[in-house]
């Protein structure tokens, strides 16, 4: 008995040290004890350069302090359904189940010595169940963004913050030149507009689906320029109602040709 009390109190000792030792530090004990926290990130996967839209439409999840795009990835994909392969290799090869629809190459891809819809129908696929590099032409891929930057790590390297949007996008053509986006290694053959602020703001909570279609239709489209994706983000904003203008001088009272 006396024994079990002895090593009671050992352990209560213990205890009181490491809680000492916490407030030392600015911990909390929910701190200490429950893990590194969370953070909340949206992830979609874009086919627009095949004229296809969504295959996934922006999803936020929530992962551990310390996931990569690979685990925020994987965790999307085993989510809706889709297999993949590379993603164990630091890098994205293919996912199946995508590409579904007709194939539309847009015109800044033909443009730009690019193949049309027949070419690339033409060039194939390796496999008609799955979509990724080498398919309709042979400087294909995946290749991602994180808030609207190319992120120059590969997937498994990429250390998440809270927040971030992640943007698989298919490049068909130039190896990213048609995602719109600079990098070192090419010029895009247009500026896509950041669209990450919208993103945020189509998935927050209770979001009103009309607002939120209407949003998905610009982040979507590749051209939408900056004044497009600041409209559509003012949907989110709550109306701002305008204070009563009282005039004072009769002065005042004339139009802009009179200034």
């Amino acid at each position: 008995m006396n024994t079990m009390l002895y090593k009671a109190n050992i352990r209560q000792r213990i205890l009181m040290i490491l809680l000492a030792i916490m407030l030392l530090i600015g911990l909390t004990p929910q701190t200490a004890f429950a893990g590194a926290g969370d953070i909340k990130v949206i992830i979609d996967f874009e086919g627009y350069n095949l004229g296809q839209g969504f295959y996934i439409e922006p999803t936020e999840l929530t992962l551990p302090v310390g996931s990569t795009a690979a685990d925020a990835t994987k965790a999307l994909l085993t989510k809706t359904g889709h297999a993949s392969e590379g993603l164990d290799s630091n890098y994205l090869g293919r996912v199946q189940g995508f590409d579904t629809s007709e194939l539309n190459v847009p015109s800044y891809i033909t443009d730009n010595g690019g193949p049309t819809t027949e070419d690339a129908i033409a060039h194939g696929k390796s496999d008609s169940d799955w979509l990724g590099q080498m398919d309709y032409s042979d400087m294909s891929g995946w290749m991602y963004t994180v808030n609207n930057d190319i992120a120059n790590e590969g997937i498994g390297d990429y250390i998440l913050t809270d927040g971030d949007v992640i943007r698989w996008q298919f490049s068909l053509w130039d190896f990213g030149a048609d995602l719109g986006i600079s990098a070192d290694w090419f010029t895009p053959y247009f500026t896509m507009a950041d669209k990450s602020a919208l993103i945020r703001a189509i998935c927050e909570p209770d979001v009103d689906t009309a607002k939120a279609n209407a949003a998905l239709d610009v982040v979507i489209n590749p051209l939408a320029t900056s004044e497009q994706v600041t409209a559509a983000l003012d949907y989110f904003v709550e109306e701002v109602v305008e204070p009563e203008v009282i005039t004072v001088n009769a002065w005042a009272q004339q139009d802009d040709s009179g200034f």
